[in-house]
C-alpha cells in the first residue's frame, strides 16, 4: 500500500535503494530498507525546514482572488486604451 501510494520520484528512490524493485523484496527486506531512508532522512531534517512556507513579500491567492485581480488588470488596460491624447 505505501508503495502504490508514493508520487514516482519517491518510488524510483525505493526502488534504487532496494537495487531492484520494492515490491520484489520480503516484507523484513522492504522494512529494513525503509527503515534505512527512515533515520539516514532523519539525519538531515534542514531539507524539510520551512517546507509549505511561501517566500517572504508573497501572497497566496484563492481562483476567485486571482480571477478578480486579472479582471482588474484587464479593466485598467481597458481604460487607459479609452483616454483621448494630447497630441
Amino acid at each position: 500500500m505505501l508503495y502504490n501510494g508514493v508520487n514516482a520520484p519517491t518510488r524510483m528512490m525505493l526502488d534504487a535503494s532496494a537495487n531492484g524493485t520494492l515490491l520484489d523484496k520480503s516484507p523484513e527486506a522492504a522494512y529494513d530498507i525503509l527503515d534505512r531512508i527512515a533515520n539516514n532522512d532523519y539525519q538531515f531534517p534542514a531539507a524539510r525546514l520551512g517546507a509549505g512556507r511561501s517566500a517572504p513579500g508573497k501572497l497566496d491567492l484563492d481562483a476567485s482572488d486571482s480571477i478578480s485581480a486579472q479582471l482588474f488588470a484587464i479593466t485598467n488596460l481597458l481604460k487607459n486604451l479609452q483616454k483621448p491624447t494630447d497630441v
